[in-house]
């Protein structure tokens, strides 16, 4: 339940879009640029109240976000022959969303989510706000930490400490398709891509240095055994304390990855049988087909599948959580064989 606000509205938007197309050497050079800018403000919000109001959350109007882009599409018709055909489509685009505002309220009052992103003025929607990770003290094995205030120590202060980190939007998100033909085959290519932005790896966190009933990941093996290691990863404890923590998760961004990718999502080839061939069995066409799905990937993301999709039960936290991934299946790798008739 939340308490009552009979003061909500509705949202508003004020919008600007921009669009270029050209085409030039007889329309086998296609180009088209779109930008837009979205100003949307009153924008509806669950923020968190104090408990003695005898409710938990209130809905209300309190935002401002703009939401801005370009997006980019080049078609190419490559090569043009009588048997062969060689056609080509980039797709690009830039895509980002600011905070403006969230009506003086704090980082933790806006409800949804994880605990690994909030709604920050000046950051996207969802941006992950962590306590900065700052390696293993040789030592003792303790992990060290950054303070607000750029500091090392070994304490891990939600509280105190946490900050914006990383970028939840990629740079660029696109797509290269190319398709070729020669007599009666044919042959689809598509290859899509992300470059920059970061994954935070929420299921990693239970799976590296403290011990729980999670298994334990094989990137454990780079950890602090005895003074004097130098090691990516802390030592191994039951205890939290010896993290500097009194609970058993940490939101560090040690966990926070490159989400970069490129993907061989699709390639068909295709066979379309001639008419003449087709007329003696009394068949007016025919088609083979061998396909395959997501075949290559190249990346340097540690965990399961680049192309994050964590689930939730509500949209308040999908859209507030758009970089975790929390044990998300990979996607398959799919062969198929299809035969198409016509009579």
């Amino acid at each position: 339940l939340n308490v009552e606000n009979r003061d909500l509205r509705w949202e508003t938007t004020d919008n600007l879009d921009l669009g270029f197309e050209l085409g030039i050497l007889d329309e086998r050079v296609d180009l088209e640029v779109a930008y837009y800018n979205r100003v949307t403000t009153d924008v509806l919000m669950n923020v968190t109240i104090p408990g003695y109001n005898g409710f938990a959350n209130l809905y209300d109007n309190l935002g401002q976000i703009n939401n801005s882009g370009i997006e980019v599409n080049l078609k190419t018709q490559n090569i043009q022959m009588p048997n062969f055909t060689w056609s080509s489509n980039l797709l690009a685009s830039y895509n980002t969303n600011e905070v403006i505002s969230i009506g003086g309220y704090t980082e933790d009052a806006i409800a949804g989510g994880t605990n690994d992103t909030r709604v920050v003025e000046g950051y996207p929607v969802g941006t992950n706000f962590l306590i900065r990770y700052a390696g293993v003290d040789p030592a003792s094995g303790m992990p060290l930490y950054l303070d607000i205030n750029d500091n090392l120590n070994t304490e891990y202060n939600e509280a105190r400490d946490r900050v914006p980190v990383g970028n939840v939007l990629p740079d660029v998100v696109g797509s290269f398709a190319n398709t070729l033909t020669y007599k009666n085959f044919d042959l689809n290519v598509l290859f899509v891509f992300t470059l920059g932005g970061n994954i935070y790896d929420s299921s990693s966190k239970r799976q590296m240095t403290f011990l729980s009933d999670w298994n334990v990941r094989q990137d454990v093996g780079d950890r602090w055994r005895q003074p004097g290691d130098v090691a990516k990863y802390p030592k191994v404890t039951l205890n939290p304390a010896e993290h500097g923590n009194d609970k058993e998760w940490f939101n560090t961004d040690l966990f926070l990855h490159d989400a970069s990718y490129g993907r061989l999502r699709n390639v068909a080839l295709g066979y379309t049988f001639p008419a003449d061939m087709l007329s003696k069995y009394g068949l007016s066409n025919a088609r083979l087909v061998l396909s395959a799905t997501n075949l290559l990937t190249f990346t340097k993301f540690p965990g399961l599948d680049p192309e994050i999709a964590r689930d939730f039960d509500n949209d308040t936290d999908r859209n507030m959580s758009p970089s975790i991934s929390y044990l998300t299946p990979p996607q398959e790798r799919s062969y198929n064989l299809t035969l198409n008739l016509s009579f």
